[in-house]
């Protein structure tokens, strides 16, 4: 058994913890006393735990104070989960005509550079494009112009998603309503 080590002259904080096992903890004589630090079970999605400020001289346990977490936090971890998953998503990349196209940010600028430097006649070939699956064939100013609808409507796609996450995260009045609300 988990026991804690607290002061019996003044209130204070557990000077230290110490699994004893089955065994009875020392008695201590010194101002200071072993007692059962067994901390309540408490749902970490929608609660915090911990210690006392100040733990009294003639406790028999250690004390703990379990605390719902603000809605407003919750919302923002949420906000925060759904926003990695919208970008997980959106990175992951997409296929165009059996052609792998890579949809991440630095990806997708790459692309918008070369497909721009094609509408304004800088270049007038075909170009290929580097992918993590290697290099692409030979793209002209049709195959690109898919390409790029294709990639910015599934990234347009993963933040209208994000967005009505956003809208229900929001809308819910509940920890249990907020912490249910997940990118699938």
């Amino acid at each position: 058994m988990k026991y804690g080590l607290i002061s019996t002259a003044a209130p204070g904080r557990v000077i230290r913890r110490q699994d004893f096992g089955a065994d009875t903890p020392p008695v201590q004589d010194d101002g200071t006393k072993w007692v059962p630090d067994t901390p309540p079970i408490f749902d970490d999605t929608k609660q915090t735990r911990s210690n006392v400020a100040e733990i009294p001289v003639n406790a028999t346990e250690v004390p703990y104070v379990v605390t719902d977490i603000p809605l407003e936090r919750l919302r923002g971890v949420r906000r925060e989960l759904v926003e990695k998953a919208r970008y997980a998503v959106e990175a992951e990349g997409i296929v165009v005509d059996g052609i792998p196209i890579d949809t991440d940010w630095h990806s997708r600028a790459t692309m918008m550079e070369v497909f721009k430097a094609m509408q304004d006649g800088f270049v007038t070939s075909s170009i290929k494009l580097k992918t993590s699956n290697g290099f692409t064939p030979d793209l002209d100013i049709a195959a690109m112009t898919s390409i790029v609808r294709a990639t910015m409507t599934h990234v347009q796609e993963a933040f209208n998603k994000e967005a009505r996450l956003f809208a229900d995260i929001d809308a819910a009045t509940t920890a249990e309503a907020i912490n249910a609300i997940r990118w699938p």
